[in-house]
This record gives C-alpha cells, structure tokens and sequence, in this order.
C-alpha cells in the first residue's frame, strides 16, 4: 500500500509548517510513538492509536485500538470503512482522506495544532485571593442562605414538582382558563385548544437527583423517572425492569439450574444505569468466570459444558452444531473439534457434492464458452447486510454460467429448470413431442424415419404416423432423464435416488447447508475483512463436500487472547457470547428484589 502523508503543523494564528512524506506498507499505524507512520504529539493519544488496512478495490478499514475510539465525520466510532471526502479526528489532529494520485493508493493529509508555550506564560495575573471577613458579609449568614437555597433548589423544589404536581397544576389550569376564556357560542367541536402548560424550568426540576448521564437506550424516557423508579427512595424492582423487556430470556433453564446467583441477582447488579450512554452492558469477565471457571465444584452442577474462565488461558475446543435429518425430523448435534471418539460422523451432511480445491484452483476454471475463470471465496459467498453471515447460494446466479443444464447437444442453448422432478419431467416430454411432430431430427439414430422426415410448412402428419412419433418422444424422454438424473448433470453435485422403476421417478435429496455452526455465539465476518479467507479455512486443500472447513480453538488463539494478555488482541467473553441465551422467557416471580429477602441454601432453592 503505497501512501502519501501530508503534514500541516501550525503554531499559533499564522505559522504553518508543510512536510509531505511517502511510506510504503502493509498497515499504516497512527500514534504518540515515533515509530508510527503517522505521528501525533498528544497526550490524548495513544501511542498505537489506530492502523489502516487496505481492503482493496479503493476501499480502506480503520480500526481503533484504545477503548476510546476516534471520529470520523463527527462520528465517535471503534472501527469503519473510510472513504474519499472522510475526516478523521485523533486527538487535536484533523486527517483528511483526499483523492489518490500519482499511482499513490491513500493520499492522507494532517493538519495539528500547537499552542505556543508563551501563551501559557502570558495568562492574566490572578487577583490576590480575598477572604470573606475582609468584606462587608458575615460567614454565618451566607452559610445559612447558601444551605436553605441548595436545601429550596435541590430537594423542595424537586419534590413539590414531583410529588405535589396533582395539586398545583390544575391551579396553573384555572389560571389559564382565566385569561384565555372559552366562547360559550362555540360549538364543542370547534373550540380551539387550550395552550400547552408551561414547563417547569429544569433548574427547578428534580433534573439534578439523576447520579449520571441515562445510557442511550433510556434515553427517549430519560424525563420520565417514574418508569424505573416506581417507588420514591425504593430501589428499581426487577418488576420494573421486565416490564418493558417481556421478552428477555434467562440465562439458562430456571428449573434445571435453580441457582441463587441466577435466580436471586436483580437486574442493576449487572445493568448499571447513569453511567454514560453506551454503559448499559457489563463486559467485565469476572461476570462469567465467577461461575464458568468450575462449574462442576463450585456450582454443584452436572453438565457438558467444560470450565472456562479465560479466552488464552482456559477455554473449551470449540463443537460446532452438526444438522442432521432423521425419521423425518431435522437433528442438532454438537461434537467437539478434539472428540477423536466421534470424529467418523464430524461432517456436513448436506447432500451436496461440491468439492472446494476444484473450485479455487490457480489453474482455473474452463466455463462453458471455453473461457478461463479464477473463483475467490467472495465469488460465492457474500456477505449479508449485517456482516454476520452470508446470502444464499443461488444456482443461477453462481452455478449456472460453469453449469449449464443442457440435455439435447444438437441444441445447447435448450435447458432444463434447476427445480422440482416433475417439472423437469413435464419440458422434456413437451420439448421432444414438439421435436418428434416437427420432424427433421437427426441426433437418434434409432428414431423412426417418420421423426427424421423434414415436414413443408404447416404439414399435418396422419394419424397413425403422429402416434408412432408421439411414443417415440415418450420414450426419447425417459431415456434423456435418466441420463439427466442418473449420469450427467443432477448427480454432479446432487444425491438422486430412484423412487420407481417403471417408468422410473427419482428424488433428489434437499440440500441442507448449515448456516449456523455456532447457534450460541457471535462472530461477525464484517470485522475480519483483513484476513484472508483461506487463513481461516482450508477450502484449497478440500475435496469433499462434507469437510468442516472451520477453524479451531488454537487459530482463533493466534490472535485473540484473555483481558490480560500483553501482545494479542485481548478478548472478552461477552465478545463472543450473550448472556440471555435460554428459551426461556425470564419471569417476575422468579427475580426478587425485595431488601429484606434472606437468601434461601442451593438445596432448598424454589421458584
């Protein structure tokens, strides 16, 4: 990636330095160390604030390491596609993302500003500092009137606009009534409507009770207090919370797992409010571990699920969710990547053929007009709106111009639908009955000599001629779809089965491909657009269909570590995981949140 860095330092109202600069990398890093390639003097900077990776195509990824993020556009963020016209804020330094030029692939231009040192220096001499008694004021009656103001402004007023607004405002009613009369000659339906209440000034409000700024997804009720604070000085109930979110699950299953931690810990331990709008979610991992770090010991539990307490020091193998379909219902089965003992049955069962080496090859690929194509991962798979997941595979759109289905080779641009059997059936009986009547067809060399007379215009064949040509179509056709079904296109990539012998039906087994391997985790591919495809699964050296091309514990290891690690990414368990995973609803009898509620033993545990 070849950049060009153009640097504006000013210093003071005038002064301004230029300095263009050209690096030629694979990630351009942004930060307070001097061996960045763009380098920012501020504390307010990281010293490895943010790197830049080509996604090519014109198209470049920015991702922010410190928690605190960047701007662009005004805009805070963690990480984002940037763009030509974009400006980046780092700091006291506005980035500019101009038009590439001269060959260069990103054209990038600083501007910082330094504040003179002799502006510091030259601030205004600060009065000596007076005391009170030096005035005419006396200390005593300046602390009484400060503590009844702060006492009238922060606690009565507040109160009365809370607790006493049933009383006084129809009194601000009355007084509106008074001077704005209603017309008694006009109809009810045509009196106006009377002019909005004047609001209480929010110094005069209980505004300044709040202990912080409410999280953004409160804040379209931040005024209205009374939705979580449905008692005066009673903490939130867990009722208040379930209120509005009737459809949280649980953790796990209430009655399966009757927990105290689980069934007893009110909501705000865990969602504290009044700490910044984007604070809402506790991300700490001792959220986790203080109950997955040995769940058979300290919880007293039977399970499956293996201790995990750290992503680089403890974490189970990862066990994809394998789909399966028997006696007419769609199976789950998790089988750990490690499970040696299971591992004859650790595959897809999509019955679907589609070997992945074939497919990327370097060589190439020959299409149907002898054209050479070379496939990437991307060709196919695509990336959904959320970045999460992919679009289905659609055998028009990617299969067809390599696959095409043509069965009669004197003409290939006739095709069968990709679809149902009967369909197919149906279009080839119409086309060579079609064919048969026409007459002139040469490429059947047993076809009878009626079909491969040529016909005038408009001929009519007789009765008996039209049947022998007819029953020759229908044989022509059985004959055409077995070939299609049994040996040449449907069972290239497809499982066919024959139902029936005569005339002979087939099926073809459904294409199940999973699109979730892990139902119980998050991953976004939208954030691993640096990577490549072929770091994280091995589609070159595939050649079945059924091979789980996923990465295990160990890949994924290479770059994410645990909150304490010094040189990796460090992850945590909320990163991948949500906590309300159950099906099951959570309920209000379950959360108590009550002060005085005693904590009953694990054994003695109820609903």
């Amino acid at each position: 990636m070849l950049c060009l860095i153009s640097t504006i330092s000013r210093h003071g109202k005038t002064g301004a330095v230029y300095h263009d600069r050209i690096v030629n990398v694979e990630v351009l890093t942004l930060g307070r160390a001097v061996d960045q390639h763009v380098f920012l003097p501020d504390l307010r900077v990281a010293l490895q604030h943010a790197v830049i990776s080509d996604l090519g195509r014109g198209r470049f990824w920015i991702d922010a390491k410190p928690a605190s993020g960047i701007r662009i556009n005004d805009r805070l963020v963690q990480n984002s596609l940037i763009q030509v016209g974009d400006v980046i804020r780092v700091g006291n330094a506005l980035i500019r993302v101009l038009t590439p030029r001269h060959g260069y692939d990103l054209v990038l231009e600083v501007e910082t500003r330094h504040t003179p040192a002799r502006a510091i220096e030259n601030q205004a001499q600060i009065r000596a500092k007076m005391r009170l008694s030096e005035t005419s004021l006396k200390v005593r009656p300046v602390a009484w009137g400060l503590f009844i103001g702060i006492l009238l402004i922060f606690l009565a007023i507040p109160s009365i606009s809370v607790y006493l607004e049933n009383y006084y405002r129809p009194i601000f009613e009355q007084v509106l009534l008074f001077f704005n009369p209603i017309d008694e000659n006009i109809k009810l339906d045509q009196t106006p409507a009377p002019p909005p209440l004047p609001k209480m000034p929010e110094i005069l409000t209980d505004k300044f009770w709040a202990s912080g700024e409410t999280s953004s997804a409160h804040l379209f009720f931040r005024k209205d207090c009374t939705s979580c604070h449905q008692k005066p000085f009673v903490r939130v109930t867990d009722a208040a919370c379930l209120g509005c979110h009737k459809k949280t699950h649980s953790h796990t299953d209430p009655e399966f797992f009757k927990l105290d931690k689980l069934i007893h810990t009110r909501c705000v331990e865990c969602h504290v409010e009044h700490n910044g709008k984007r604070a809402l979610i506790n991300r700490e991992d001792k959220l986790c571990s203080d109950c997955h770090r040995d769940l058979t010991k300290q919880q007293g539990i039977t399970t499956e699920l293996g201790n995990a307490w750290d992503f680089g020091l403890e974490h189970p193998q990862f066990k994809p969710t394998l789909m399966g379909f028997k006696n007419g219902k769609e199976t789950k089965t998790r089988i750990s990547m490690d499970d040696k003992e299971n591992h004859d049955i650790y595959r897809e069962e999509s019955n679907l053929e589609f070997p992945h080496d074939v497919h990327v090859t370097k060589k190439g690929l020959a299409t149907f007009n002898e054209e050479i194509k070379y496939l990437k991962c991307e060709n196919c798979h695509a990336l959904d709106n959320g970045g999460v997941g992919f679009e289905k595979i659609n055998f028009e759109k990617h299969c067809m111009e390599c696959h095409p289905l043509s069965f009669e080779a004197s003409d290939v641009s006739r095709t069968v639908p990709h679809g149902k059997v009967s369909e197919i059936m149906f279009q080839l009986q119409e086309y060579y009955g079609e064919r048969a009547l026409k007459g002139d067809y040469h490429s059947d060399s047993n076809a009878p000599a009626i079909v491969k007379q040529g016909r005038f215009p408009n001929e009519t064949l007789q009765a008996e001629d039209r049947m022998i040509a007819l029953d020759w179509a229908h044989n022509k056709a059985e004959k055409v779809a077995e070939e299609i079904f049994e040996f040449s296109l449907c069972v290239e990539c497809h499982v066919v089965k024959k139902e029936k012998e005569n005339p002979p039906r087939w099926m073809v087994a459904p294409v199940r491909i999973n699109q979730k391997w892990f139902p119980k985790a998050r991953f976004s591919h939208l954030k691993h657009l640096t990577m490549n495809c072929g770091s994280c699964h091995l589609a070159q050296e595939s050649n079945n269909s059924s091979d789980i091309l996923l990465p295990d514990l160990g890949l994924c290891q290479s770059c994410h570590q645990g909150i304490h690690s010094p040189d990796k990414l460090q992850s945590t368990c909320v990163d991948c995981h949500g906590f309300h995973v159950s099906e099951h609803l959570m309920k209000k009898e379950e959360k108590k949140s009550d002060e005085k509620l005693k904590i009953p033993s694990q054994n003695s545990s109820k609903k």
